[in-house]
């Protein structure tokens, strides 16, 4: 992936300026259960027209609930193959949290308690996950609207034991990151240096608004704020490029202002990304 420098999320009501402006991005990012019917994948003409513009394609899963202390979903992982084999994708990225418990889908990334025991099992799952598709697979954290109680570790040390237990890489959600250190009053910076960046693959990068609840979400409905470009240029300046995909799903804007965001992100690895290759 080290060719990809920015790229966008897939969305239907995207899908007809995506195609007609694909020159402008790198690579798209798919979620592949929009292509999941009945337990069987369709070949429908999205699936033919995302073929056709010749870009890597980067597969970001929702519901394999890697996370859960419960048996890896292999039906559902049969599944991403079927399609695999179809979009023929560089990546496969998968949330670092719980949407299934005992078959029951909870509708919602749910988040882990972060013990020892579970990152480990997680860490057993992936190297399955990872033998099985035979493309590098990435876990990604994800924004927490709730911390359980009576966790054993750090949310970073719970990552990086996966991380390093597993071998897999990390899907870096820089808005995320912010997310939970305004709802949970830390700061994101700290955050970041505990994690081991060596095992970052890529980065997403979106904007959100506040629930009626006052708790800020990263619903993917707004331009990349500002703080997320600061801490994203902190982060290349560490790491120097990184396949970098601006989410937009939601109060779709004119399609103009999605491809500045991904020549903003662009600039910044140029910018910033010679500090971390010079170091």
């Amino acid at each position: 992936m080290s060719q990809i420098s920015s790229g966008l999320e897939w969305d239907m009501r995207l899908e007809r300026e995506l195609f007609k402006h694909a020159r402008h991005f790198d690579a798209i990012e798919v979620i592949p259960e929009n292509f999941f019917f009945a337990e069987r994948i369709q070949l429908t003409e999205s699936l033919r027209r995302l073929k056709a513009t010749k870009k890597p394609i980067l597969f970001h899963g929702v519901e394999l609930s890697i996370g859960s202390s419960e048996p890896l979903k292999r039906d559902h992982l049969s599944n991403m193959m079927r399609l695999m084999e179809i979009l023929e994708p560089t990546v496969y990225s998968e949330h670092l949290s719980m949407t299934e418990a005992s078959g029951v889908e909870i509708g919602q990334l749910t988040p882990l308690l972060w013990t020892k025991e579970l990152a480990d099992y997680i860490a057993q799952k992936i190297r399955y996950v990872q033998a099985s598709v035979g493309i590098p697979f990435l876990i990604e954290n994800i924004s927490n609207r709730f911390v359980l109680p009576y966790t054993e570790i750090t949310e970073t040390n719970f990552i990086n034991r996966i991380l390093n237990s597993a071998k897999c890489g990390l899907l870096l959600d820089i808005t995320n990151v912010l997310t939970n250190s305004v709802n949970y009053d830390f700061d994101p910076y700290i955050w970041i240096d505990a994690l081991d960046l060596s095992f970052v693959r890529q980065i997403h990068l979106a904007g959100g608004a506040r629930d009626s609840d006052n708790v800020l979400e990263d619903s993917h409905d707004q331009a990349v704020w500002d703080e997320s470009w600061q801490l994203y240029a902190y982060v290349i300046r560490k790491l120097g490029p990184i396949p970098t995909v601006i989410e937009r799903t939601g109060n779709i804007p004119q399609f103009d202002s999605l491809v500045q965001e991904a020549k903003k992100a662009r600039q910044i690895q140029e910018t910033y990304g010679l500090t971390a290759m010079a170091a």
